[in-house]
């Protein structure tokens, strides 16, 4: 088992550049059998996976990451997907609360059931990926 670490970057750091196709060349075959022998690893990349799409959502990449994060990240469907997924779940917790005395037709969400259920998401996500990758191995 591989100890790799990039060199002078933090771990996510280094997450990020690969997610994003800017991970150096000499580095990313060492990497990627990393990603495939080490289930940490590969579980520390869903969780930059989702970070990074959580970044994109509230605009925090600079323009440089957010060209990349369409150029390169975005040309896996799943991925696309994903992002459509996150885009409706994070949508609907930012949605400001009604005025208190307001009549809605629907229960409010209190905000731990938001949060238990972008759990639930998440955590379906990662298992659906991992079911993928675990079928996918030779």
């Amino acid at each position: 088992m591989s100890n790799f670490q990039a060199p002078q970057t933090s771990n996510d750091e280094a997450m990020f550049q690969y997610l994003l196709g800017e991970f150096p060349e000499e580095w990313r075959a060492q990497f990627e059998e990393r990603l495939f022998t080490d289930p940490e690893c590969f579980d520390q990349l869903l969780v930059a996976e989702d970070q990074l799409i959580e970044a994109y959502l509230r605009g925090e990449l600079a323009e440089r990451e957010q060209r990349s994060f369409k150029e390169y990240f975005l040309t896996s469907s799943r991925r696309r997907e994903k992002l459509a997924m996150m885009s409706a779940l994070l949508q609907a917790l930012e949605t400001p609360a009604p005025a208190p005395g307001a009549v809605h037709g629907r229960p409010r969400w209190s905000p731990v059931a938001k949060l238990l259920l972008w759990l639930g998401v998440l955590l379906f996500l990662c298992l659906c990926v991992w079911l993928l990758a675990v079928n996918n191995r030779p």
